[in-house]
């Protein structure tokens, strides 16, 4: 890997190269001055989609940049509003004309989330505008196995590339082995956590090579063959997000930074809030479009609400978020007790004993609404108070009693805010597909976070 620099690229299955550091330009409404930033910093490998609505600024950018077009590889993607043969069709076409170009170089699915139907149409008018010299690549996002084994089912060319979220705390390894053995390349987004990298191992790594921890989560990145996109509108940082191709992590280092995965939900580091946050569940995601063309959506859900008294940041810092999350959502593991005792739970590896937690849940669902450019213009929230539950079995009556009081009262809270809280009309739509987004499509994350703060759960 010590061989690897800026120019380092990697060849497709399509017969094109495509460079093995990209820049992101996902929430960038000015995008015209960073990728120029980017291009004096080196980078040749630009990841914009519709749903940026950015691409008319990368195409001015390269042709204020004075690099020919050949010299720059760009990426695009068409979202799930957009799915279907013609609607895609016609998408390629916006996309090209927004570009300016004559060509895009890679052009993936944004999103898996229109149906299998939608998704297979889609994959054969991309394939068609690849065929017609409009695409020279072409690749998916966020697609799973199933996904993917659709396309192979359906005896249909394999993407070239899928675009997947990668980062140590996020590895999604089942995925990124299939695409490998089937001749896919991975591309990374958010490899740098979002910029949440205060994790002790990722610092002291940091530390160690004199680098800042940015660097070093890219370098763990290509290490692992994998193509990083980091995004930054700063100049600062896009410098420096280039500047990882003059030291190498050693294998003890990179090993260090591979243990800290945490499955697919990955959580922010060392944060039980967050951990229990996560165990919040998507129950399902329904797209379809409405009498007038629209996309509407609705996002079925199931929100928990966990109290723990008595337990100590300091004391749950070595402890991984799946060791409170069995397979069947139950956090943490219950004990009985005799009469007069309240029932208490163990965190696995530890010898912790904690009073017994108050539990909520909220059955809620979404509804929301798009209009043409996918801005969401309007939205409902349903939530069910028969689903709210009080304490872990085997409590007294008295605390049922003040557990069912509590619980309504969160509920009419929740009700009284979420109108709040809600996703504004003509709100912008997340980079990620709508089921990774639901939490932030919904008032749950902002009532949980409303929650953490009245609850004093500041830290945890």
């Amino acid at each position: 890997m010590s061989d690897l620099n800026l120019n380092s690229a990697v060849k497709l299955s399509s017969g094109y190269t495509l460079p093995l550091l990209g820049f992101g330009v996902y929430r960038n409404d000015d995008a015209t001055p960073s990728v120029l930033e980017a291009f004096k910093a080196g980078y040749r490998h630009i990841d914009s989609a519709q749903m940026y609505r950015n691409e008319e600024q990368v195409g001015n950018a390269l042709r204020q940049s004075g690099l020919s077009r050949d010299e720059v590889f760009i990426t695009s993607k068409v979202p799930s509003k957009d799915h279907g043969y013609e609607r895609a069709l016609a998408s390629i076409d916006g996309s090209l004309k927004a570009f300016g170009f004559e060509y895009i170089d890679l052009f993936l699915i944004h999103d898996p989330l229109s149906g299998k139907e939608k998704r297979l149409e889609t994959w054969k008018a991309i394939l068609e505008a690849r065929d017609a010299g409009k695409i020279r690549t072409v690749g998916v996002s966020n697609f799973s196995v199933k996904h993917l084994e659709e396309i192979r089912d359906a005896g249909m060319e394999m993407p070239a590339v899928n675009q997947i979220e990668l980062q140590p705390f996020c590895q999604q390894k089942p995925i990124v082995e299939y695409c490998r053995k089937n001749g896919m390349v991975v591309e990374a987004y958010c490899p740098v956590i979002r910029g949440e990298m205060n994790h002790e191992v990722i610092q002291s790594i940091a530390k160690k090579y004199s680098r800042d921890p940015g660097q070093i989560l890219i370098r763990w990145s290509l290490q692992h063959g994998l193509v990083p996109l980091p995004k930054s509108a700063t100049p600062k940082r896009i410098h420096s997000n280039a500047q990882v191709f003059d030291f190498t992590l050693a294998e003890e280092d990179v090993n260090a930074l591979d243990a800290l995965d945490r499955g697919a939900d990955a959580p922010e580091p060392d944060c039980l809030w967050r951990a229990l946050r996560a165990w919040s569940e998507i129950n399902d995601v329904c797209e379809n479009e409405s009498f007038d063309g629209h996309r509407k959506c609705i996002i079925e859900h199931t929100f928990h609400l966990v109290l723990l008294p008595g337990i100590h940041k300091g004391e749950l810092h070595s402890r991984r978020p799946s060791d409170f999350i069995s397979s069947n959502h139950s956090p943490l593991s219950v004990h009985g007790a005799p009469p007069g005792v309240a029932p208490c739970v163990s965190i696995p590896g530890t010898s912790l004993q904690i009073p017994s937690p108050f539990h909520f849940k909220m059955h809620i669902i979404t509804r929301l609404a798009f209009n043409e450019q996918g801005r969401i213009t309007h939205h409902r929230d349903f939530w069910d108070i028969k689903d709210v539950m009080g304490l872990v079995p085997g409590v007294s009556l008295a605390q049922w009693l003040g557990s069912r009081v509590m619980a309504r009262g969160l509920s009419f809270a929740y009700h009284s805010l979420s109108n709040l809280l809600s996703p504004a009309n003509d709100s912008s739509i997340p980079e990620q597909d709508l089921e990774s987004a639901a939490h932030t499509l919904t008032p749950a994350a902002s009532y949980s976070a409303t929650m953490k703060n009245a609850l004093g759960l500041e830290g945890i």
